[in-house]
């Protein structure tokens, strides 16, 4: 298992806890890194305490893309692996192909039969978004050439 999934899956780990409204974030880390010392403690907290400052955003922007659901219908496991990614995709430089198949993978191993598929549908959708966004930024869509002079 690659070093990056393994503090994922602990960043999953203190989410899930967190969410549950059992202990606070800052908690769980402590209590973790005690017991395991060894992990990637800097992208841990990044991953976990950034979903904690930035949960509202995250929650809102998973909303607009859940048709006929809403965010406490979702399975724990799933709406956690969804912010971790959006956290990670908004504010870190990992490849979004690379955020996306890790969410997958730690939505088909920890959430329900379905998670894999609907975590992949939820989170490229937006990534597409957000990429024609920029694209559209990017490229000046809207402004016009100049005239050219006669």
């Amino acid at each position: 298992m690659s070093h990056r999934r393994r503090a994922r899956q602990l960043a999953l780990q203190i989410l899930f806890q967190f969410d549950l409204g059992k202990f606070a974030v800052d908690d769980v880390l402590a209590s973790l890194r005690e017991e395991r010392p060894h992990e990637d403690w800097p992208f841990i907290t990044t991953l976990a305490a950034g979903v904690a400052a930035h949960r509202q955003a995250i929650d809102a922007l998973i909303q607009v893309h859940l048709s006929g659901w809403t965010l406490e219908r979702l399975a724990t496991v799933d709406r956690n692996v969804l912010r971790l990614a959006i956290h990670e995709l908004q504010s870190m430089t990992t490849p979004p192909s690379v955020v996306i198949s890790e969410a997958v993978e730690l939505a088909k191993t920890y959430g329900g039969e379905e998670s894999g598929r609907f975590v992949n549908g939820v989170l490229g959708t937006i990534y597409r978004e957000r990429s024609a966004h920029a694209a559209g930024v990017d490229s000046g869509e809207g402004e016009r050439d100049p005239a050219p002079s006669a």
